[in-house]
């Protein structure tokens, strides 16, 4: 970790300090003077057989051209000494040792010796150079000042206006970051302060409208339509600010200059300050793109975002930097068609046009690919694809930047890109392959437990996530992220509903087994995530659903062990699950439950008639009563339940059974009523819309009660 906090610091200064040694800096005014006043020298009379446009070789060597040019720059400046002193200063560098200070002021007192009109030279030939210094005109100084301001001024400002991205990611980070620090280092003080908060009308409303809800009609988990997974409005509104930044940075201060001294007409002059400042954004936009794409920085530790977060503003970002990408794209092209046909045919064949055209076209397919459809219908390929794009992108931006010595911002995105993948490696070779036990729990839902042992130093924590690499299938390089479960010490404990690829091979395997167990090579990633700070609350509420019960009951069960020897919240644990015959996946860990006192669990079975081994020993039971069962008023699926719920009674004395579907804003609202004046924190880990329910409820809940601190902790994450 101490590795990544120096990367992530070390990677985007030197991508700005680099920008600035190669020439980024707030270009000085006194470069507007030179450049000016070569051009009014120049438009008057020739000084060197050879002059370049932008070069000022003539002017350090020639000694009429230099007193010319220093003659229009006094001239010019003569009411403001510091941009005449930016001038010196800059026309010196420019010179790289060719002219001093005092040959200046040499230049300067020659000229005002023989300078003369042209009009006075005889026989006067523009195209052979001239033997004496030449006065300016005015005219054509303020037109070649004003095209260079206008050109370096648009560089500058895109730098600054990158910086100022950086620095808005910079203070979202630290916001967060100080915020989940201060949970953790002052939970107490935290709590406190929002205690006094809370009593604040506006500050609940805050809480209720903007940062705890989903963005729009509930859904955050689960899929909105076409456009996949939407962010939380808090997330929603960073992503707008963020994004009107950047709209507006690529639309104002731009200076067209008429009559210009570089480009005659205003397609090409646009065309080209358009396509300067977008590129220059993209390059930007890119280095945080590849910035939250990492599971392995300090960004996800400092600030105890979930990695569902940080891809969710990873994306975000990358769609501005594509955009950028095609506007730049679109600019250069105008510019270029409208500096002729030939112009168009010369660049189109350069290395510089070629690697932008391969990173320009791999970025807009990575567009199309990365839509949620395309994600779900099959991540694999997704993902690979996504990756051998990226490299086309990176490889085309760096080869395409390093003809104009601007490649730094693509050695940050390598950097962190190399970097997060060492470190893959890292973990997985600390956690070594390993021989794993796996058995079916559910055949019918398709879930599988996999047990792998550990050695001591590797520490799991309620809530973490860990990459499985399943090394003895065909797909052994796929990693899936699964929540580790509560296992017995020295061994980590998955349980894992088989969707496609790796997963579904080997419960195919597991099956096809006479007892549906085997053993596998494996290699564990990890662990990922951050623990939430949640046992100085007074109340946690854990809601999960079906297989999102490892988590919750990871930390129900440290609770209760804290509880045994301190203070500690009084927790409820809901789970919802289908079937009776899904308590056996966690069977032994309901059992253990008992032996904590602040822990109550209640289960929900939304099937209580379905086929299930206790059911059908329910079954055996209420047929041998007959007598009962012709006395009793109720029906045999009443019956049933009955006799179920006593034989769940005697195996489960501590669980409360209820056999329905929860209404799950009815129940988060009872609970907080009950709670009314006590501090509460609410974690969730369920199906998508039962967590979207769920947030609802406690937004809700959050901007009603005045004199209750509660938070939302969500499990469940979704990309």
């Amino acid at each position: 970790m101490k590795l990544s906090i120096v990367l992530t610091l070390a990677t985007l200064p030197s991508a700005l300090a680099s920008s600035a040694s190669s020439g980024y800096k707030r270009t000085p005014v006194g470069q507007y003077v030179s450049a000016g006043c070569k051009h009014a020298t120049e438009a008057k009379a020739a000084f060197c057989k050879k002059s370049h446009p932008k070069r000022f070789e003539c002017q350090c060597t020639n000694e009429n051209a230099l007193a010319s040019l220093v003659y229009c720059a006094y001239k010019e400046t003569e009411h403001d000494p510091k941009e005449r002193h930016s001038f010196e200063e800059s026309f010196i560098e420019t010179c790289k040792g060719k002219v001093t200070q005092e040959g200046i002021e040499a230049a300067y007192n020659r000229a005002l010796k023989k300078i003369v009109s042209v009009k006075d030279i005889p026989n006067f030939n523009k195209t052979i150079p001239v033997k004496v210094p030449v006065k300016h005109d005015h005219a054509a100084y303020v037109s070649g000042y004003r095209t260079k301001r206008s050109r370096s001024r648009n560089k500058d400002d895109a730098l600054e206006m990158s910086f100022v991205l950086l620095c808005f990611w910079g203070l979202v980070t630290v916001l967060s970051g100080l915020a989940h620090v201060s949970r953790r280092m002052a939970p107490r003080l935290w709590m406190s302060a929002s205690r006094s908060l809370n009593s604040v009308t506006a500050f609940r409303k805050l809480r209720q409208y903007v940062t705890m809800p989903a963005t729009h009609r509930g859904k955050h988990t689960e899929k909105y339509g076409f456009l996949g997974f939407m962010p939380t409005r808090l997330e929603s509104v960073i992503i707008f600010i963020f994004v009107t930044l950047s709209v507006v940075f690529h639309a104002v201060r731009y200076e067209y200059v008429y009559p210009n001294t570089v480009y005659k007409t205003r397609h090409a002059q646009m065309g080209r300050l358009v396509g300067d400042r977008s590129g220059m954004l993209a390059n930007c936009l890119f280095v945080l793109t590849w910035l939250f794409a990492s599971r392995n920085s300090i960004i996800l530790a400092f600030t105890g975002w979930k990695q569902s977060t940080m891809l969710t503003y990873h994306k975000a970002i990358a769609r501005t930097a594509i955009a950028s990408t095609l506007v730049h794209t679109i600019s250069m092209l105008v510019h270029t068609l409208d500096l002729g046909r030939s112009k168009y045919t010369t660049r189109s064949q350069t290395g510089w046009w070629r690697w932008g055209s391969v990173a320009t076209v791999a970025a807009c397919v990575i567009l199309i690919q990365a839509q949620s459809w395309f994600r779900m219908y099959s991540y694999e390929i997704f993902l690979y694809l996504h990756i051998l794009l990226a490299v086309f992108v990176l490889a085309g931006a760096w080869m395409h930047t390093a003809w104009f010595s601007d490649e730094q911002w693509y050695f940050a995105c390598a950097a962190l890109w190399c970097f997060d993948r060492f470190i893959r490696l890292v973990r997985m070779g600390y956690f070594g392959f390993r021989t794993a036990h796996a058995r079916v729990l559910s055949a019918e839902n398709g879930i599988f437990e996999l047990v792998v042992p550990k050695h001591k130093a590797w520490i799991a924590f309620p809530g973490s996530v860990a990459y499985v690499y399943f090394l003895g299938t065909p797909l052994f390089w796929q990693s899936h992220p699964f929540t580790i479960a509560p296992a017995e010490d020295g061994k980590l404990r998955f349980v894992i509903k088989a969707k496609r690829g790796a997963t579904a091979h080997i419960l195919r395997r597991l099956l096809a087994s006479p007892d549906q167990s085997a053993s596998f090579r494996v290699c564990v990633e990890g662990p990922y995530g951050n623990y939430a700070p949640i046992k100085h609350y007074d109340h946690l509420l854990l809601y999960a659903g079906g297989s999102g019960i490892p988590g919750p009951l990871c930390y129900a069960k440290h609770l209760g062990e804290l509880g045994l020897s301190s203070r500690v919240p009084f927790v409820k644990l809901y789970w919802v699950v289908r079937h009776a015959a899904d308590l056996d996946w966690y069977k032994d860990d309901l059992t253990a439950l008992a032996r904590y006192s602040n822990i109550q669990p209640i289960v929900y079975i939304t099937r209580p008639d379905s086929a299930s081994p206790l059911k059908a020993e329910a079954d055996s039971l209420s047929d041998d009563d007959s007598e009962g069962r012709a006395c009793s008023p109720q029906k045999e699926g009443s019956l049933t339940e009955v006799t179920t719920s006593l034989l769940y009674s005697k195996q489960f004395a501590h669980v409360e059974f209820r056999y329905n579907r929860p209404d799950t804003s009815q129940l988060i609202a009872g609970d907080m009523a009950d709670l009314a004046g006590a501090s509460v924190a609410v974690m969730s880990c369920a199906s998508p819309n039962m967590v979207d329910d769920i947030r609802a409820a406690v937004a809700l809940a959050a901007g009603s009660y005045k004199s209750s601190t509660i938070d939302y902790y969500e499990e469940l994450q979704v990309w």
